[in-house]
């Protein structure tokens, strides 16, 4: 979930089939649906991200990422040389951006989305909001290890991400300096 300056509460609504999700959005105060948008146009909607009077969404499947108003209509799409956006955060008037990795598409090149690369989930995109991309960071991370997209934040001029084993249970957090 994430809250906007004026009170509103978006949420991805999932309805157990990918091509349907829908954002929610609720009144931070009651709890009260105001709206639904966006079913019909996500494809496994991930993260979302509220920055610049705008509302960022990883439109994973369609490897992009949606931007919309606090209304609900869809401003611009951005994409960029990332595929499968999963994890979204604004700080400072910038985007930082992981993708999504799954460790099936080592094992199986007909699984791999087009534009494919062994370095997916191992790099951090920098954007500004209008999608101009800015840099990107390749962590040199352990065999095995890739950017999880559950812990994403900001703390003072780090950037926070957790790293987890493919294979395992081990996570641990990384911080990238100069934010």
């Amino acid at each position: 979930p994430e809250l906007s300056p004026c009170g509103l509460l978006f949420c991805v609504g999932y309805t157990g089939d990918a091509a349907q999700d829908e954002i929610c959005v609720f009144d931070s105060h009651s709890l009260q649906l105001q709206r639904r948008f966006g079913r019909g146009l996500l494809n496994d909607a991930e993260r979302l991200a509220v920055g610049v009077g705008s509302l960022y969404v990883c439109d994973c499947d369609h490897d992009c990422i949606r931007v919309f108003s606090f209304a609900g209509e869809l401003l611009r799409t951005i994409r960029g040389e990332w595929r499968r956006p999963i994890g979204i955060i604004c700080v400072r008037d910038r985007l930082y951006l992981n993708e999504r990795y799954d460790e099936g598409w080592d094992e199986d090149e007909d699984l791999r989305p087009e534009g494919y690369s062994p370095e997916m989930g191992r790099r951090v995109f920098v954007m500004s909001p209008a999608g101009e991309a800015l840099h990107t960071s390749d962590l040199e991370l352990e065999a095995g290890h890739r950017i999880s997209s559950d812990v994403m934040a900001a703390f003072g001029e780090n950037l926070v991400l957790k790293v987890r084993n493919q294979t395992g249970p081990e996570a641990k957090l990384v911080a990238l300096k100069g934010l």
